[in-house]
């Protein structure tokens, strides 16, 4: 937004060259006269002008007209690009939970199998290397799901800061939209026909191309004629 407001200014400038311009003045000092003693004398003037005809100041109109919108469609890229990061987190924060889900699984089935390799070795069935192999295999999905743990707590930081407010999980998964990015049939080729039609980074990169095409006109009129209108009222003061 201030970026739009910043190119806003530039237009308002821009226009300002085909309004007109009143500029007062005066000035005064303190005389004196042999049969009047001291006395004030000024002289105030008011100019006012209005441009007729400033070739030079349509393409730098145009120049910030263009780049107004180009600001205007960068905005909305900011926005569309913001929303892309969001989902983008938001996915990777529900793949953290299921990643985290099956670290706990693979935890509970080690802890399973060293308390039954443990069984069987008291019962002479095994030998006291298979106890070792399990705990060994219980202290490896200990550190996953410690791993895990942490990735999911990055992950919704990283959403929370994209969102501006703090994530409890565990997050919902959007079923409606994952169904149907299941059943619908994408055609890359209009997918890609339709997104150069609305993109906003497109619709501003070529706003800004013709607001550098404007500018590269200004020089050029400058060697046309400046046609304006002036009026000056002056006024003694004594």
């Amino acid at each position: 937004p201030e970026r739009v407001e910043a190119a806003a200014g530039g237009l308002d400038r821009a226009r300002s060259a085909f309004l007109p311009s009143l500029t007062a003045q005066g000035q005064g000092a303190w005389g004196s006269i042999a049969d009047r003693g001291r006395n004030f004398a000024g002289e105030g003037s008011v100019s006012l002008n209005q441009p007729l005809v400033n070739p030079s100041a349509f393409p730098l109109y145009g120049q910030a007209r263009h780049t107004l919108e180009s600001e205007r469609w960068g905005a909305i890229e900011d926005l569309r690009l913001l929303a892309f990061d969001t989902t983008s987190a938001f996915v990777t924060a529900l793949s953290t939970d299921q990643l985290l889900l099956a670290a706990q699984r693979r935890l509970e089935r080690a802890q399973s199998d060293m308390e039954d390799s443990a069984a069987r070795a008291q019962a002479g069935l095994t030998s006291s290397n298979d106890v070792t192999r399990a705990s060994i295999a219980v202290a490896t999905a200990q550190s996953q799901v410690a791993a895990a743990q942490g990735n999911v707590q990055r992950a919704y930081l990283q959403l929370a800061f994209l969102i501006g407010q703090p994530i409890k999980g565990p997050l919902v998964p959007p079923e409606t939209t994952t169904d149907k990015a299941r059943t619908n049939n994408w055609k890359p080729e209009q997918v890609a026909e339709r997104a150069v039609e609305r993109r906003p980074d497109v619709k501003s990169a070529e706003e800004h191309t013709e607001a550098a095409r404007d500018f590269a006109k200004e020089p050029l009129y400058r060697l046309l004629p400046t046609l304006g209108l002036a009026g000056e009222l002056r006024a003694p003061v004594d």
